[in-house]
């Protein structure tokens, strides 16, 4: 009912990456996000991890976003699977990449959210399977409970019910100018009414993503994004959104994109969002 813009400075970012031997390295990413907004947040320690090498695979230990989903997208806001299914937890973490091209991970973690006995432990678990070709990859990922998740863990008290297993599913090909991405990400269960202390209608929220991108030459790019969600509402998510965005680079380090979206809720209103947004990496 109404038109609104803002000016914003959305993400800075800081990593350090550091080998102290050939047996130990460790990353550190600094993260401030909405600076100059009412909803600005302070510069919080986004990931820290130690990283030991075990034979051919590694072992990861620390704060870290855990390998359940790809998540990959061209445009500037996120996909509705990335909003659904994004988890960063404290772990431990072993993975191995091969040289057939295929990877997984396993990790554990003690999750935000508690049973109904309301007890802290480390039963939490995932795991990943990565097959990449030249010109293809095809992904598996299980989380035991997507609950945890930061978009669902966000949205009110931290009591479930019984944990809700997440599965994802995602999938790449490129050939020559053209890309395209699929993703999946649903709960393979219900949350009940209660769950949470917000659920007040049983959902098994669900979320798919899927996009053509097209290299134009020149460091340039456009691309076409449609997500959808299902039984969702409950989670903040949108319905589903189409977006249209063009990116490009100015010069070494600094490129911009524009995107052009129209997201639909559940109450059948839409939103137009136009967002310009310059980006420097170094």
């Amino acid at each position: 009912n109404g038109d609104t813009s803002d000016i914003s400075v959305p993400t800075v970012e800081l990593a350090i990456e550091t080998t102290f031997s050939e047996q130990v390295s460790a990353s550190i990413v600094l993260l401030a996000e909405d600076i100059g907004t009412a909803d600005q947040t302070d510069v919080t320690v986004d990931e820290a991890t130690l990283s030991l090498p075990i034979g051919g695979a590694t072992l990861t230990i620390g704060q870290t976003t855990v390998p359940f989903g790809s998540f990959e997208s061209s445009g500037i806001s996120d996909p509705l699977t990335l909003t659904l299914g994004e988890t960063a937890e404290t772990v431990i973490m072993y993975g191995r990449e091969m040289e057939s091209g295929l990877s997984y991970s396993v990790y554990i973690f003690s999750g935000d959210t508690l049973d109904s006995s309301g007890e802290e432990k480390i039963n939490d678990m995932g795991f990943n399977i990565t097959m990449t070709q030249e010109g293809w990859s095809a992904g598996i990922g299980y989380i035991s409970n997507i609950a945890d998740s930061d978009t669902i863990g966000d949205i009110g008290d931290s009591t479930i019910s019984d944990d809700i297993a997440g599965l994802d599913l995602n999938a790449s090909f490129s050939t020559g100018a053209i890309t395209l991405l699929f993703e999946h990400v649903m709960a393979m269960d219900d949350f009940v009414v209660g769950d949470l202390g917000t659920i007040t209608a049983v959902a098994q929220p669900s979320a798919t993503h899927f996009e053509i991108s097209m290299d134009l030459g020149n460091d340039s790019a456009i691309a076409l994004s449609l997500s959808a969600s299902n039984e969702a509402a409950q989670f903040g998510l949108y319905e589903n959104t189409t977006a249209v965005i063009y990116s490009a680079t100015v010069r070494e380090h600094l490129g911009y994109a524009v995107e052009f979206m129209q997201a639909d809720d559940y109450g059948n209103t839409s939103d137009t969002i136009v967002t310009v947004q310059m980006a420097v990496e170094f």
